[in-house]
């Protein structure tokens, strides 16, 4: 009995933090913990089984801490490249569907890199390819353009380069014909709202009925130790 106790109060503890974010792979949880730790909150990681993870934060913390994670795009969207898009494809596609294929690939290959890079909350990437000009039509250049959504200016990477690397990836474009927009990720110092009352009202009390729960539980668990002790009183000859 002595043994259960630590893990009762244990349990109740954990109980009074919700789940921001579950299902998560643990790389995810990780950046996950670390952004709302730089930000100074007390953000936790929990196995929730099948190699998945969650994060949990105090209730306090909760809307502070789902903010955080929306400004910096996180968990990150999932993109489907060339592989997975090549499987979705049909048995015999014709040649407007190849290379709508191709481009939504491309795409999605070209923002999971530009992702990949520190500093980098997501990536959206539009590509028009060219077009050969059929039916006397007038031929025209690949282009593109980027927009990236950044942490904090100055960006992590020139706009020069972003248009190098896109270029690189594209059969023929001309770094000059990639167009790159930077927005900066709003609200990284991040204070509840003055319009938001019922929110304010319940991180207030959420703290209270914590320290009831516990104080209930160790009641309970103070209770049982002296109910052992008196039974082992009567027991004594």
């Amino acid at each position: 009995m002595k043994r259960m106790a630590p893990i009762f109060l244990l349990a109740v503890v954990s109980a009074c933090r919700p789940v921001l974010q579950g299902n998560l792979s643990e790389n995810e949880a990780n950046e996950m913990l670390a952004a709302l730790l730089e930000q100074g909150m007390s953000g936790e990681k929990a196995a929730c089984g099948d190699g998945r993870y969650e994060i949990r934060v105090g209730r306090d913390e909760f809307w502070r801490a789902w903010q955080v994670l929306r400004e910096r795009g996180l968990p990150r969207r999932q993109h489907a490249g060339l592989r997975q898009a090549y499987r979705e494809r049909s048995l015999v596609p014709g040649r407007v569907e190849e290379q709508a294929v191709l481009i939504a690939a491309l795409q999605e290959e070209l923002a999971e890199t530009l992702e990949s890079i520190s500093g980098v909350v997501s990536a959206r990437v539009h590509l028009s390819l060219a077009s050969g000009g059929e039916r006397g039509g007038e031929a025209s250049a690949p282009s593109a353009s980027i927009l990236l959504v950044v942490l904090r200016r100055p960006p992590p990477l020139e706009e020069s380069e972003v248009q190098r690397l896109v270029a690189h990836a594209v059969h023929g474009l001309d770094p000059q014909r990639v167009a790159v927009v930077f927005l900066e990720a709003a609200g990284r110092e991040l204070q509840p709202k003055a319009s938001h009352p019922t929110g304010t009202t319940i991180s207030a009390i959420w703290p209270l009925a914590g320290a009831i729960l516990l104080a209930g539980a160790a009641a309970i668990w103070l209770f049982m130790k002296r109910r052992q002790a008196a039974d082992k009183v009567r027991l004594l000859p």
